[in-house]
């Protein structure tokens, strides 16, 4: 689970469990639709954590890029090809 707000994980799962069952046009729903999948909220993980809003932001930028296919999120900011090679070290 990627989430760079500060909500607390369980009430951001819960939210997002909520519109995937909801006829709203999430993100997450319109996904699961159309590869006919489901999301595991029950076993979800984190990857990281900050305290820091920035620090979340790119965090969750290349938590992303680098899980690829296996994320079904879009960054908030984008790092360039130099920032994800530094951010690997």
């Amino acid at each position: 689970y990627v989430k760079q707000t500060g909500k607390s994980l369980n009430n951001g799962l819960r939210e997002h469990h909520s519109n995937t069952n909801r006829k709203v046009s999430s993100h997450l729903r319109i996904r699961c639709e159309d590869f006919g999948c489901d999301c595991q909220f029950t076993k979800c993980t984190v990857l990281a954590r900050s305290g820091d809003p920035l620090i979340r932001e790119i965090t969750e930028a290349e938590k992303i890029v680098r899980l690829d296919d296996k994320c079904i999120s879009a960054p908030s900011v984008f790092l360039s090809a130099k920032e994800l090679v530094y951010l690997a070290k």
